[in-house]
């Protein structure tokens, strides 16, 4: 009896882990439809596509598109390339792995905002080149 009930109590043990391990999975893949579903509409929203337009250009059929923005499944790979491909970003951004549009092992860096300090530099550094080929014409005229 007391084998029987070691047993039983193995077998609830593995259970409840495997129980613990599926819906934890089960989150998991929720949390990534979610962040997935998130980035195609900024990316759409940003083109100022609509759900019919993106469908058309990867060559899906529209309710499989909103299925992606709406939660209910996840692009493949393919999908997810050709996404990628119409956006011009990487596969991790789509999918939130990284902020970097270009991807996690991309050397470019992100755009910075524009503010009235980098007009600022921005202006000092065309005035500087400018003046640069103004001396340059210069000197060709002094040939």
């Amino acid at each position: 009896m007391e084998k029987q009930n070691s047993i039983i109590e193995a077998f609830k043990e593995t259970y409840n882990k495997s129980l613990e391990t599926g819906l934890e999975y089960n989150k998991e893949f929720k949390e990534r439809k979610k962040m997935i579903a998130d980035r195609l509409k900024e990316l759409r929203t940003e083109k100022d596509f609509t759900q019919e337009d993106v469908a058309k250009k990867i060559k899906i059929n529209r309710t499989t598109y909103a299925g992606y923005e709406a939660e209910r499944t996840e692009p493949n790979a393919e999908v997810l390339t050709r996404l990628a491909i119409l956006y011009d970003v990487s596969m991790d951004y789509i999918c939130k792995l990284t902020d970097n549009r270009f991807g996690r092992y991309s050397s470019e860096k992100p755009k910075e905002e524009t503010t009235e300090s980098n007009r600022e530099d921005i202006k000092a550094k065309v005035d500087n080149m400018q003046n640069q080929l103004n001396e340059i014409k210069k000197e060709i005229e002094n040939l």
